[in-house]
């Protein structure tokens, strides 16, 4: 309810003129080790896109550096796309989201998940998510459950639609390498190598990643994406706290 009473308040003092004209574009994975990665030096091709453009294109920023808060999707996010971090707990305070600031700069906000909502206000993603202009969730708990959820490539058409703002931010929340790890991709995928399922899912995200920001690259008004992982993986074992 507090954040609730902030976000109305942001609402009603918006800067018409602040900030840049562009569409901005943050892409959320989900369990990708990066020592899994051959463009981080691992010896399977698991992502031949990202090892090529960080080698060909020069406007492609492979990050050496980046490290996680937290090892859950949750609380990574918590801290991800507010102004809390894990130095500066901010008790007692309501923190601003990334969305409460662009909307405050007139930017148009979308949340697109391939994942799912645990509950509007008892999950702090879901809570977050709803600061968003627009969210959409494509998957259920019920979808996972009954082993249904869609696969990260039904993300495209939705993300081609919401391309059409001069002045927007849009969020694409991958399901990525999260186990099961051959859920994630179709049956079909990989069935020429003798890869581990978590292998096989790290090359259909870098395909998947090849084909967002192969649309992106179409679009003029794009001005800049970011791929970021929420947290690693330890295959087989997962990555709880």
């Amino acid at each position: 309810a507090q954040g609730g009473e902030r976000r109305k308040s942001v609402e009603r003092h918006v800067e018409k003129e602040s900030g840049n004209d562009g569409i901005y574009v943050l892409i959320l994975g989900e369990s990708h080790n990066k020592r899994h990665c051959s463009a981080y030096g691992y010896n399977l091709d698991t992502t031949p896109f990202m090892k090529r453009v960080a080698e060909t294109e020069p406007g492609f920023i492979l990050m050496q550096n980046a490290f996680s808060c937290h090892v859950q999707t949750m609380q990574v996010l918590a801290y991800l796309m507010t102004a809390r971090n894990q130095y500066t707990k901010m008790e007692g305070e309501v923190p601003p989201s990334i969305f409460d600031v662009l909307k405050y700069c007139s930017y148009r906000t979308v949340f697109l998940s391939n994942q799912y909502p645990h509950g509007r206000f008892d999950s702090p993603v879901a809570a977050l998510a709803s600061g968003a202009d627009k969210c959409i969730w494509l998957n259920t708990m019920e979808d996972f459950i009954l082993w249904r959820a869609r696969l990260d490539e039904a993300l495209l058409d939705p993300l081609k639609k919401h391309l059409d703002s001069n002045r927007s931010f849009i969020v694409l929340h991958l399901i990525g390498s999260h186990g099961p790890y051959f859920r994630r991709y179709p049956e079909t995928f990989g069935t020429d190598l003798q890869w581990t399922p978590y292998d096989k899912s790290v090359l259909y995200v870098d395909t998947i990643l090849e084909k967002i920001f192969g649309i992106l690259k179409q679009n003029p008004k794009v001005k800049a994406a970011v791929y970021v992982s929420d947290h690693s993986e330890k295959p087989g074992i997962g990555h709880g706290a």
